[in-house]
């Protein structure tokens, strides 16, 4: 499964990369906002545009999209690794 795969499965827009982040996706909050949740390129991070994240570094949105994403990261590395 790819990155745009579970993206539509979700209802999430996957958005062009830029100079400092890859695996960007549009996504809605339960309010209704719309926030762009992305990896940084140099340390793999994971970051959300939302207030929460930007207060506390940490966020509901990302709690709710990371096990996905890290599944999906995963499943990357081990189909790189048997090639």
């Amino acid at each position: 499964m790819n990155l745009v795969k579970v993206a539509a499965a979700n209802g999430w827009q996957v958005l062009e990369e830029n100079e400092q982040w890859k695996n960007r996706l549009e996504i809605s909050g339960s309010s209704g906002n719309r926030y762009i949740v992305a990896q940084h390129k140099k340390n793999g991070q994971w970051s959300c545009a939302c207030l929460g994240f930007r207060r506390h570094r940490h966020c509901k949105h990302l709690d709710a999209m990371l096990p996905t994403l890290l599944k999906l990261e995963t499943s990357k590395q081990q189909i790189e690794e048997s090639a």
